[in-house]
């Protein structure tokens, strides 16, 4: 028992000395790292690389000092030319090359001129010579005329971020504004589209994306309807058409919204001079529902037709439906082709502006409320009114809009 007694008191003292030495450790280190000074412990750090010379510089007013370096010629071109234009001189080029570059003022009787040569490096550009201050007659007062398309590109880049509809009248208006400058419509014009490129991409770019739009929409949705047609030419493919229903589009119209679609297209003003067309449902608030939506050549029965096939991918055939469109014939046909069943209506807001071309008061008023009535009795009592007050809308009504227009002619499943 006392041999027991004696271990545990031999155990029981290293352990406590095991203790002191680990909080003399941890004091020892606590004190190592409040020795450190925090404040100015940052470390140098140097980006640069060895035997080359970098610059930065503001590139609305880049500087054009005697030793200034920028990365190659052509960046220093751009650079010069937009000190003239900040300037408001013009810039003469007395010569310019792959190494040497120098210029002048075209001002009478001034002196100034630059010189900028390539370093060693066969890369770098430093200005070797900025001869005199630049203090002439003409700095200041001269609308400059230096602007090229080049120029147009980096400074259309911005207005087109924040606005890429802007067209190059407005741009041209613009820039002559911030810049004081004068630019040919044609050089802005051509600098907004390489500016759009830049940006957005080139036509053929987008066109090749649209096959990657379609493979990853079927990826993340299967069972949407995503088809492209080409055409093959002589000197090429060409896009022809295009047609999408997501997934949650069709689910949505199925289970959630009237047996109801809308049909229109408008046409694109623009490089590519075709037609987009949609189909619009109604959800049960009332509201307009997008269901699918594409691009055409024109407005032609084999289009709609086309559409309508894919349309009836997406969707099937359900057994109560309404198309409402326009009275154009090529729609009328490919609903017959297609959705022969399907109860086709002529949207009123076409109608309506069609016939207020040729008819006035007393026929054009009673036009709605014979439209939104719901009474086939009241409809008919406004339509004779309509009639006795002009024999020549009912004759007109009977050839052009022979489809259904009006609430009380409506199927009972689809109102």
């Amino acid at each position: 028992m006392k041999m027991q007694c004696m271990n545990f008191l031999d155990l029981e003292q290293r352990i406590r000395e095991q203790k002191k030495q680990r909080l003399a450790a941890e004091q020892e280190r606590l004190d190592a790292v409040g020795a450190i000074d925090l404040d100015n412990a940052e470390l140098p750090v140097d980006d640069l690389i060895p035997g080359e010379e970098s610059t930065f510089y503001d590139r609305e007013d880049p500087p054009m000092e005697a030793g200034t370096i920028y990365p190659c010629m052509e960046e220093f071109r751009a650079a010069v030319r937009q000190h003239a234009i900040k300037g408001q001189f013009e810039l003469g080029t007395e010569k310019s090359c792959k190494d040497l570059f120098r210029g002048y003022c075209k001002a009478a009787g001034c002196k100034w001129a630059i010189i900028a040569r390539v370093m060693n490096d066969k890369k770098q550009v430093r200005v070797t010579l900025n001869k005199e201050e630049h203090f002439c007659a003409s700095t200041g007062r001269v609308r400059t005329k230096m602007a090229t398309y080049h120029w147009v590109v980096e400074k259309a880049i911005p207005f087109l971020k924040k606005d890429p509809n802007m067209g190059a009248k407005k741009l041209q208006k613009e820039l002559e504004e911030k810049y004081q400058v004068s630019i040919g419509y044609s050089t802005v014009w051509l600098g907004r589209q390489k500016a759009a490129e830049h940006i957005f991409g080139t036509w053929e770019e987008s066109f090749g994306y649209l096959f990657n739009f379609k493979a990853e929409v079927e990826l993340k949705m299967p069972r949407s309807v995503v088809e492209i047609e080409v055409v093959q030419q002589d000197d090429g493919v060409y896009f022809h058409r295009f047609f999408c229903c997501f997934k949650p589009s069709i689910d949505d119209f199925l289970n959630g919204c009237r047996p109801y679609l809308s049909i229109d297209s408008t046409a694109l003003n623009g490089r590519w001079n075709g037609h987009l067309f949609s189909a619009t449902t109604l959800d049960g608030h009332n509201w307009m529902y997008p269901v699918a939506f594409g691009f055409f050549d024109g407005e032609t029965t084999e289009n709609w037709i086309w559409f309508m096939r894919q349309l009836q991918k997406a969707i099937g055939n359900p057994p109560h439906l309404a198309i409402s469109s326009d009275a154009a014939e090529s729609i009328e046909n490919a609903v017959k082709e297609v959705y022969p069943w399907a109860e086709h209506r002529e949207c009123f807001v076409h109608l309506i502006k069609n016939f207020g071309k040729r008819f006035q008061v007393p026929a054009f008023g009673r036009m709605y409320p014979a439209a939104r009535t719901f009474q086939p009795q009241y409809h008919e009592y406004l339509m004779n009114k309509i009639y006795a007050a002009n024999d020549k809308v009912q004759p007109f009504l009977q050839e052009f809009n022979n489809k259904k227009w009006s609430r009380s002619k409506f199927i009972e499943e689809i109102k």
